[in-house]
């Protein structure tokens, strides 16, 4: 009895292991799938956007019968055959908990993740960026990342309300404080688009801001 247990538990531990062998395996084909690239926005390239995308909250109501969204535990694993997008959005400023982000292959920043932009924010945005599993991270920049906007920061004082002439002084002083002249240089562990797209998966990602 205790032979036939062993034998048992022995052969348990090398269908195991091959199945991990299998796993791995298709691991590694999902992640060579990836482009790292930018590629450039040309003529062969083409983004087309949804005809409510003006009104989300319409569009959604078209679209959730064909995309229901389902409840997900925030522990639940990526299946190898899968590729996971975590989206998140609108923080302005709050440090991003890991424990509230489920895994995944690609987390997706869609902008607005300081309150307006300041270098010492997008330090510590990027630091928590650093922290996170996730393999690839994507960010676009959004209304609240106003030092992002180099025709803001250029624009003449004709063109610009009182509010946001102090607004953009104030920046400005911020940035030559921290000795540089543009915050995107401060977002090293992401892939920052600004108008441009990158092939994660074998899916295109356009990003453009505001």
């Amino acid at each position: 009895m205790f032979s036939n247990s062993s034998s048992f538990f022995g052969t348990s531990s090398v269908l195991k292991e091959q199945a991990a062998l299998r796993e791995s395996e298709r691991h590694r084909a999902k992640r060579s799938s990836v482009r790292k690239e930018s590629l450039p926005i040309g003529s062969n390239v083409n983004v087309f956007t949804h005809q409510y995308t003006a009104d989300p909250t319409l569009a959604w109501e078209m679209l959730k019968e064909k995309r229901p969204v389902k409840p997900m535990k925030l522990d639940t694993p990526v299946r190898p055959d899968h590729v996971r997008f975590v989206c998140i959005g609108c923080t302005h400023g709050v440090k991003i908990d890991p424990a509230d982000l489920p895994p995944g292959d690609v987390l997706l920043v869609a902008g607005d993740f300081t309150t307006c932009g300041l270098p010492n924010e997008v330090l510590s945005f990027n630091k928590k960026l650093g922290q996170l599993r996730h393999p690839y991270k994507v960010v676009i920049a959004g209304n609240h990342e106003c030092t992002f906007d180099d025709m803001f920061l250029r624009a003449s004082s004709r063109e610009l309300q009182a509010k946001e002439m102090a607004l953009r002084q104030a920046l400005q002083s911020s940035m030559a404080s921290s000795k540089i002249a543009n915050s995107k240089s401060l977002l090293t562990n992401c892939i920052y688009l600004e108008d441009s797209v990158i092939e994660l998966f074998g899916i295109t990602i356009y990003g453009t801001p505001w």
